[in-house]
């Protein structure tokens, strides 16, 4: 039996409160274990999932749909926040050129530029390499027709960086023209 979108939205919500509550993105895996006992034997989340599904799939259905949702959801960037971002950390105005390939052009109110993707702390590599081919591939960029400015923001969705790790990568990139911003 399909759940219906009301229920489904519903349980969602809940689920969403509950782990904010809980810090589900910044426990470890005992407790994550013990939050996902709690959710199962939760009138309001696994009780209402029963409804509609046998008991033994509640459990995949809300590791595998609703708390990878969860997950995704609190550790996105949207373009809003990223705009809010690059304007309080350069304190000037910062205006959307484009986006292809997970990188964002961005020009200030100064004239400069800035080339940014966002990634996680254990994939900047990556990061850095989709702004270097992006500004390879950007003849306006490569000839140094502006200031331009080179940014990965670490999304860390609540999960802290291991400690002075921050500042290593921050160092590390700095040799290379790279800022990092991590949210």
């Amino acid at each position: 039996m399909r759940i219906p979108d009301t229920i489904r939205d519903e349980i969602l919500e809940r689920i969403f409160q509950l782990a904010d509550r809980e810090g589900y993105l910044t426990n470890n895996r005992v407790n994550n274990a013990n939050f996902m006992e709690r959710l199962l034997s939760n009138p309001e989340v696994g009780g209402m999932l029963e409804a509609f599904m046998p008991k033994e799939k509640v459990r995949v259905y809300i590791k595998d749909s609703m708390l990878n949702r969860y997950a995704k959801d609190r550790r996105s960037v949207t373009e809003e926040k990223l705009l809010e971002t690059l304007t309080g950390t350069f304190q000037e105005s910062v205006l959307l050129i484009e986006t292809k390939n997970d990188v964002s052009l961005f020009k200030m109110s100064s004239g400069s530029h800035i080339v940014t993707t966002v990634g996680s702390y254990v994939k900047w590599e990556t990061a850095l390499r989709k702004i270097l081919l992006y500004i390879g591939k950007n003849r306006c960029l490569r000839d140094g027709e502006f200031s331009l400015k080179k940014m990965i923001v670490i999304s860390t969705g609540g999960v802290p960086i291991p400690t002075g790790e921050e500042d290593v990568l921050k160092r590390a990139l700095s040799e290379v023209g790279v800022g990092v911003l991590v949210l």
